[in-house]
């Protein structure tokens, strides 16, 4: 099952969003949580991913054993006006409508009420190391070499020391703001294909429900 949805860029845009601020910005703004310009979007919706595949897998698979995996994939895209969020899991086709109904709870549940505080450390710590690591690989650079070519992309030498420290002031609040705003289309504007090897059930393409 692939389940796909239009969702924030690199830079924080989405065009498919019938408003560009949500309800509560001005507020959410005075507070101080608009630092880091661009990249604090995709920052954010970093750490949004990384607990939300936790959050599937630890439902969906391991409590529920519905399906033999699952994973949530973020692609920030740079040159269009909108990012896609990419979910793809393998349920037995017995169990197909049930690891559905599981998998929308689960995205229900991540934009009416967030994350809390125990996933929010448990994603942060992880993904900051992996961040580090990162910086000492030719592919960090090669990327960044990359991304040169686009306007938006800082130009100054802080925004390579200081990618670890970016995470880190992350606070849970910022995440849970972002990631209300990000996949607030996850069921009006999804798309949902099944795909099945038993001759007894069809290929099928539809919204999801």
């Amino acid at each position: 099952v692939v389940l796909t949805f239009p969702t924030l860029n690199r830079w924080g845009v989405c065009s498919a969003l019938s408003s560009p601020d949500p309800p509560g910005i001005d507020e959410w703004q005075s507070e101080g949580r608009t630092r880091n310009g661009a990249m604090f979007w995709s920052r954010c919706l970093c750490v949004a991913s990384e607990m939300a595949n936790t959050r599937l897998v630890n439902h969906v698979r391991e409590r529920m054993g519905l399906v033999y995996g699952i994973n949530l994939v973020w692609a920030p895209f740079e040159v269009f006006d909108c990012g896609l969020m990419q979910l793809e899991y393998s349920p037995d086709p017995e169990t197909l409508a049930v690891a559905q109904s599981e998998v929308r709870g689960v995205l229900k549940s991540i934009v009416e009420g967030g994350f809390t505080e125990e996933e929010f450390a448990s994603a942060v710590g992880p993904l900051v190391a992996g961040v580090r690591d990162s910086i000492e690989t030719n592919s960090f650079w090669q990327e960044i070499l990359c991304h040169l070519q686009t306007s938006l992309t800082p130009k100054t030498a802080h925004c390579l020391h200081d990618v670890p420290s970016g995470y880190l002031a992350l606070s849970l609040a910022d995440v849970n703001f972002v990631a209300r705003r990000a996949w607030a289309l996850w069921e009006e504007a999804s798309v949902e294909c099944v795909g099945v090897t038993n001759t007894k059930y069809q290929l099928q393409q539809c919204p999801a429900a």
